[in-house]
């Protein structure tokens, strides 16, 4: 099964070639990818074929110096799936109910009443 690390603090001089040829001494790698640009170090992900391989580079590399700087490496945080769906808070709830009719509008007295009370004076309203 694949297993993706993360690999902090790369020197901004390294390069794709260079994390291949060090990560790969300990197994297949299927991808890597690399930011070396950021100031003031890069990071990348290296992407192993068989997660005991991962697992090893891991425990080999990580605190180690090589290719000019002190590596982190530890086992990337990303799952690959997507986020949970955003809640809706007080905000969000309060532009909504801009959309509503002026005359439905009415002096917030919490949460659940900012909700409650436009919709029933609008009922009310159109109901008499």
């Amino acid at each position: 099964m694949a297993a993706k690390i993360y690999v902090g603090n790369v020197d901004r001089r390294t390069d794709k070639r260079d994390l291949e040829q060090e990560f790969g001494r300990f197994g297949k790698i299927r991808q890597v990818q690399l930011w070396a640009d950021r100031h003031p170090s890069g990071f990348a992900f290296v992407e192993f074929e068989d997660e005991r391989d991962a697992e090893d580079a891991i425990k080999e590399l990580d605190d180690r110096t090589i290719l000019g700087s002190r590596l982190r490496v530890e086992w990337a945080r990303s799952t690959g799936r997507k986020p949970p769906p955003r809640r809706r808070n007080s905000q969000t709830a309060r532009r909504n109910l801009t959309l509503l009719p002026t005359c439905c509008l009415t002096t917030t007295l919490s949460y659940s009443h900012t909700l409650a009370l436009p919709l029933i004076t609008h009922m009310l309203a159109l109901n008499p």
